[in-house]
């Protein structure tokens, strides 16, 4: 975590792909899990236990899931940019920045986790993937500011009612 191109340069790029998936999943699991006992207790009865089961499950499914997302818009990137290895080798570098989630349950050290992630990860492209640093980062920050902007162009537009209606529904949903 603190020396990520000394780390990157030791890790063969053949098993990348499979050990950076287990290492993630652990991570994702240890953040979720310190997220549901911080919740349970906060309010220890049994509708907060449901609560954080769920969300515990949640959390799982949905980091998995972004990890996949990131990693391909990171790729897109990166291949616009000149990397020449495989959408492998770029999970395994998004997987293992995923070590911030040890400490990010942390709430004061949330704000800081995603520049640390940001950190790790452009070494790891810069290593893995033979482009710069500041290539790495741009290639991270890129489909964040493009999502921003499609988001933005949507409410100014006035297209947003199936966001409204979602919410609508969302909210008249009763669990308990």
């Amino acid at each position: 975590m603190l020396c990520p191109s000394r780390f990157f340069s030791k890790v063969s790029c053949k098993g990348i792909y499979d050990s950076g998936f287990v290492f993630a999943l652990r991570n994702i699991a240890l953040f979720s899990f310190a997220l549901g006992v911080l919740l349970v207790l906060m309010g220890p009865d049994r509708r907060t236990f449901f609560v954080a089961l769920v969300m515990v499950v949640g959390i799982m499914v949905s980091g998995v899931a972004e990890l996949f997302v990131f990693s391909f818009s990171f790729h897109v990137f990166l291949r616009v940019f000149g990397a020449k290895r495989s959408f492998d080798e770029t999970f395994g570098v998004v997987a293992y920045s995923s070590a911030v989630l040890v400490y990010a349950w942390f709430l004061p050290l949330l704000v800081v986790a995603p520049f640390h992630a940001l950190y790790i990860a452009s070494a790891g492209f810069a290593r893995v993937h033979g482009v710069s640093r500041f290539r790495g980062v741009v290639a991270m920050i890129a489909p964040v500011v493009i999502a921003v902007v499609v988001v933005f162009f949507l409410v100014w537009s006035g297209r947003v009612d199936w966001v409204l209606d979602a919410l609508r529904w969302f909210y008249s949903v009763r669990v308990f």
